[in-house]
């Protein structure tokens, strides 16, 4: 599971630049999901404006969605002087579908640890992941780049039990 939360700052372009703009952002957004959906292979579940849900066949379809995700919004953000970051949280749940509902505790873990994610200050997208998808990335290239994340006692309560890891960012020298 894959659950994107908006650029923060849509209100504040919707009240500075207009409705025109913001219709500008949630297009593009709204077709940047759907080419990485289709690229790899996910599903956008459900959308709320500029919240989705999207779900993937496994863990690194889904991290590296949204690894192209973030990078594809943060060249636009950059392009059209936005100053909206991305947030992104990453969990390996079930889901359970009846006819336009979904429903189950894991699309809730999504949405809480997605919250946690606004919580980081950052100029950068953020992507965070859960434990379970933490340990189902150990032989991959993204392993090294997972930190833990201490999501804070007011969160504990709602995701006690679950360990939540940040994906760090590739530094310059490295994507060479």
């Amino acid at each position: 599971m894959h659950y994107v939360h908006r650029p923060e700052r849509v209100r504040k372009v919707a009240q500075t630049a207009g409705f025109t703009a913001v219709e500008r952002v949630l297009d593009y957004l709204l077709e940047l999901v759907g080419r990485i959906c289709r690229k790899f292979e996910g599903i956008n579940r459900f959308n709320t404006a500029d919240a989705y849900c999207l779900t993937f066949a496994d863990p690194v379809r889904a991290v590296a969605a949204a690894e192209e995700l973030a990078q594809r919004w943060e060249q636009f953000d950059h392009r059209e002087h936005l100053g909206c970051t991305i947030h992104v949280a990453l969990h390996n749940g079930v889901l359970n579908l009846y006819r336009s509902y979904l429903l189950g505790h894991d699309v809730n873990i999504a949405a809480q640890v997605v919250e946690c994610a606004r919580k980081i200050s950052s100029s950068d997208p953020v992507i965070l992941v859960t434990g379970q998808v933490q340990k189902d990335l150990a032989d991959t290239p993204w392993a090294d780049r997972l930190q833990s994340v201490d999501v804070g006692s007011g969160d504990r309560g709602r995701l006690a039990g679950i360990d939540v890891f940040c994906l760090q960012k590739l530094s310059p020298a490295s994507e060479a």
